[in-house]
């Protein structure tokens, strides 16, 4: 595997600490690597310039190497990106977070709100020549209500809809301030809820498969990796419908939630309460929230959950294979009169019932499977299901 991608001398210290190794040996092992030789080849022929790498350590220097380099890429693309754009966007804050971010997600995150979207209400609100008068009212640069009924009357849009325009533009620059983001974040983090119900076009196999979800509610923070992926599944094949919510309908969180997003937008607290201003910003912010910001922040929430169960997945895979491999071989008993020895396995699993299969442990042959589940899904007397 050839890596193309230059990457950051800084990233190698990192990936020593995880593979435990010096950190002369991942850089020795990422020359060979990026140069086109392949995991077993360093490992036979080229242990005496790694310090002796272990397959599994250079494996993981190659795993590490290739998301750095990916991360490094898309990294260039979006620093790029975001200098050409007009206005510019690309503040000397924002390029130190990005270049700080060690991860895809991080970096997708930071560029979410700056990704162009076609013939948005704020662009409308920009050809209407409302956007540096949106600007000017974020930055604090308007002194008076008097300044901003002139901005608006100089509009190139109907005098009724100039108001609305306004609050369009001021809303994505609300969806764009970290602090309004971080608060809608964390309304979601302390009372956000998932919700599954099943759809009725569903495929009567997939409905009996899920019907576990049919009516799933669950508070964000305590639903497990395992029932994301299950969730996940069931949205996938149509069987589910699959949301994130604020809690109590979202009325009395969504209301707190509003609040905290208001507090955020530091220049609204420094004009006074009853203004035109300080009203048209209250305004942008509860558009922002109801368009914007809540809908963004249940779908982070969404795929980063979905990201860090299939993470733990493949975890729990790779540890579960280790213990496999390291067990001793099963003493077989002795043989029936038929010549065959048969193995019981069961895979628990109280959701959808204890897969079990005989097997033949001679030939490997599955001699019979079925599927056990508790009466009423909980603690009752075992049924067995056909399969």
């Amino acid at each position: 595997m050839v890596v193309s991608s230059p990457v950051p001398s800084a990233v190698f210290s990192s990936i020593a600490n995880s593979v435990g190794c010096s950190l002369w040996q991942v850089v020795a092992a990422s020359s060979l690597l990026r140069e086109g030789a392949s995991v077993p080849f360093v490992a036979r022929y080229r242990g005496h310039v790694t310090g002796g790498l272990e397959p599994s350590q250079l494996r993981s220097i190659e795993l590490a190497q290739r998301g750095a380099a990916e991360v490094s890429k898309r990294r260039e693309a979006i620093e790029k990106s975001l200098r050409e754009r007009d206005p510019p966007v690309l503040t000397a804050a924002l390029l130190e977070r990005l270049r700080a971010a060690s991860t895809l997600r991080e970096l997708e995150a930071l560029y979410e709100p700056f990704k162009r979207k076609r013939d948005t209400l704020a662009m409308r609100a920009h050809e209407a020549g409302l956007g540096e008068l949106a600007a000017s009212l974020w930055r604090g640069g308007l002194p008076s209500d008097a300044a901003l009924e002139s901005g608006l009357r100089a509009a190139r849009c109907a005098p009724s809809e100039s108001e609305q325009h306004l609050i369009y533009a001021l809303a994505e620059l609300v969806s764009l301030d970290e602090g309004a983001r971080n608060a809608a974040d964390g309304a979601f983090a302390r009372r956000g809820v998932v919700r599954a119900k099943a759809l009725p076009k569903a495929e009567p196999a997939d409905a009996a498969v899920f019907a576990h979800y049919a009516a799933y509610e669950m508070p964000l923070s305590r639903v497990r990796p395992h029932v994301w992926l299950a969730l996940h599944r069931g949205s996938e094949r149509g069987a589910l419908k699959l949301n994130v919510v604020l809690e109590d309908g979202g009325n009395g969180a969504a209301a707190a939630a509003l609040g905290s997003v208001e507090r955020s937008i530091s220049v609204l607290g420094a004009l006074p309460p009853g203004s035109k201003r300080a009203t048209v910003l209250r305004k942008a912010a509860a558009d922002c929230w109801s368009r914007l910001l809540s809908r963004s922040a249940a779908t982070r929430h969404q795929k980063n959950a979905l990201d860090g169960a299939r993470a733990e997945a493949v975890q729990v895979f790779a540890r579960n294979t280790a213990q496999l491999l390291r067990t001793p071989p099963a003493q077989l008993p002795p043989a029936a009169a038929d010549g065959r020895c048969a193995v019981l396995g069961v895979d628990p699993g109280l959701a959808h019932g204890h897969k079990c299969a005989v097997v033949d442990a001679r030939t490997g042959v599955m001699l019979e499977s079925l599927t056990v589940r508790a009466v009423g899904g909980k603690g009752g007397d075992l049924q067995p299901v056909a399969e």
